[in-house]
């Protein structure tokens, strides 16, 4: 499939329309749910190899 401004490695869903709310849902999922899910996670990690750490220094 040729023109239409995606390359043709880009997936695409049924029309134009139904590819750019499924990018967009996409978008948002990582947005609001996967980062900052992975920012929580991160921060318990540090902070239980810290509190982990200090513990057996002691």
């Amino acid at each position: 499939m040729s023109g239409g401004g995606f390359p043709a490695w880009f997936p695409r869903v049924g029309s134009i329309g139904q590819t750019v709310v499924f990018y967009a849902t996409v978008f948002d999922f990582l947005t609001f749910v996967a980062v900052p899910a992975a920012l929580l996670w991160l921060g318990y990690a540090c902070g239980y190899h810290r509190a982990t750490t200090e513990s057996t220094e002691r």
